[in-house]
């Protein structure tokens, strides 16, 4: 389970004064929310507390005192339109493949490097393909994913990133193509937060036209929601299989069942935790709660 320590600090520290700057103009005005947000985080690091759950906080202060609920609105858009120029070359690398699943789910890996938060474009599509090609798992549970999709009636598939999305598409057409039968449900954030994954991005790259999508409901949050409306509890618990995108699903806690996560890793913190350095891919299977969870 990934709780916040010392070491998270000045990357939250970052964002949070990147985001106050972008949405709340006045001193007056930005040192009251600020100190709103520290005291709040204060408090929740006296408990266990999730990098999401920090995330969290952050944008609903923000929402609610500078009147803005999706900063990152402008750079969604222009990450899902421009991974959209590159889907062609992305679905058209899948089908070539000698294993198609595993070159999609190797792109869809690498496609959490489209993040507008952390690099401010979307990579070239030669970029991508060169480390699909030269790039390989420090974790690699494929074999394992594929034994239980073989005989899996559902799957849910939590998104992570808009922009990276579009392999994410890929990976799903991919699966439908190799499993006719097996029915995918994608799962957005319940609203904006940061540049995460909303039913409206779902929209704009067709992702709708393919598989069923939904918002789990509640608060937004950048990972997998440790609160769960009744309605999406029954289908994460239900589901055959589910694959969890990105670093903040997989830093999420009270999972209590198990869960794939598929992701690049792009901290330091994160890094230590798994044992692998930046930039790493990761393809890890998490059977069920952490010891401490039980």
């Amino acid at each position: 389970m990934m709780l916040v320590n010392s070491s998270c600090l000045p990357c939250i520290t970052n964002q949070i004064e990147r985001l106050i700057r972008m949405t709340t103009s006045g001193d007056t005005h930005v040192n009251a929310i600020r100190k709103i947000i520290d005291e709040l985080i204060r408090e929740k690091q006296s408990g266990k507390v999730s990098p999401p759950e920090i995330a969290q906080i952050v944008y609903m202060v923000l929402a609610r005192h500078s009147g803005v609920t999706d900063p990152f609105r402008a750079e969604k858009e222009t990450s899902n339109s421009e991974a959209l120029e590159l889907y062609p070359v992305f679905k058209e690398y899948a089908a070539r493949a000698a294993d198609k699943v595993s070159a999609a789910v190797k792109l869809a890996a690498l496609g959490n490097i489209i993040d507008y938060a952390i690099m401010g474009h979307v990579p070239d599509s030669d970029t991508i393909l060169h480390e699909a090609e030269s790039t390989q798992f420090r974790i690699d549970e494929f074999g394992r994913f594929m034994e239980e999709i073989e005989h899996a009636k559902t799957l849910l598939y939590i998104l992570d990133n808009s922009g990276e999305i579009v392999l994410d598409r890929v990976l799903m057409e991919t699966l439908l193509e190799r499993f006719p039968g097996l029915a995918i449900t994608a799962v957005t954030r319940s609203g904006p937060v940061i540049n995460d994954v909303t039913l409206d991005d779902a929209r704009a790259v067709g992702l709708d036209k393919i598989v069923k999508v939904i918002s789990p409901g509640g608060e937004p949050i950048p990972g997998i929601p440790p609160v769960r409306t009744p309605e999406f509890s029954a289908i994460f618990d239900g589901s055959d299989v589910v694959l969890a995108k990105g670093q903040g699903n997989f830093e999420s806690r009270a999972i209590n069942r198990p869960v794939y996560h598929l992701f690049k890793i792009k901290c330091g913190v994160v890094a230590e935790f798994t044992g692998y350095p930046e930039n790493s891919l990761i393809f890890s299977y998490r059977s069920g709660p952490d010891e401490d969870e039980r």
